[in-house]
């Protein structure tokens, strides 16, 4: 196989701008639903200041992120991101290169953007 390292490769829809980070932009995609096999719900790519993070979940291994791109601030959520007890490689102020999708996120009878974030790596390190 040779010394040659492999890394994952992920396909995005590209990116979004700013302005484009909001509630109308996932109204917009959803109505291009059903989606399904061979039809992926979009995934966009993007690079983030990393203004707030915290680990959440029972077990630790979800980060809950504020991001902000050129002023506009994101909510966002990351499942899966860590193992237990690991503790993220990146820290605030950190500027992060994220494929993530858009959702909309529903608490207390308010409804607000939240971005999925499915891979990110620091650009930082």
């Amino acid at each position: 196989m040779g010394a040659r390292e492999l890394f994952p490769c992920v396909f995005t829809d590209g990116e979004l701008l700013p302005a484009q980070l909001s509630l109308a932009t996932l109204d917009e995609l959803e109505h291009l639903a059903p989606y399904g096999r061979e039809f992926d719900a979009p995934l966009f790519e993007g690079e983030f200041l990393v203004e707030n993070l915290r680990v959440v979940g029972s077990e630790g291994n979800h980060l809950m992120l504020e991001l902000s791109q050129k002023g506009i601030a994101a909510r966002a959520i990351w499942f899966r991101a860590l193992t237990p007890g690991e503790v993220p490689a990146f820290v605030l102020g950190d500027r992060l290169h994220c494929a993530y999708k858009l959702s909309r996120n529903r608490w207390k009878g308010r409804e607000s953007l939240q971005l999925m974030i499915e891979h990110a790596e620091s650009r930082d390190q």
